[in-house]
């Protein structure tokens, strides 16, 4: 499978597009003090570590939806601070 099929997946719509990794990696350097330690954290392991949902939720001892939730949430802020 090409790398870009996998991030142009449908089931994940734009959300798993190239650009919107690079974006997201690039909101959280930018902007990841303002995270709570925990979302920092998760995204820090998510976009720069390349750990999967699932490596992150054992990490963090919680279920793979409550990574993905967290992960959508601080994404919202990081979007949210860049729009301020």
């Amino acid at each position: 499978m090409a790398l870009s099929s996998l991030y142009n997946d449908e089931r994940y719509g734009d959300a798993m597009s190239l650009e919107n990794v690079v974006q997201n990696g690039e909101l959280l350097d930018c902007y990841g003090e303002l995270l709570t330690p925990r979302q920092r954290e998760c995204l820090d392991l998510y976009y720069n570590e390349n750990l999967t949902l699932a490596e992150i939720a054992e990490y963090f001892h919680i279920s793979r939806q409550a990574v993905h939730q967290l992960e959508m949430r601080a994404i919202a802020a990081l979007k949210e601070y860049y729009c301020i």
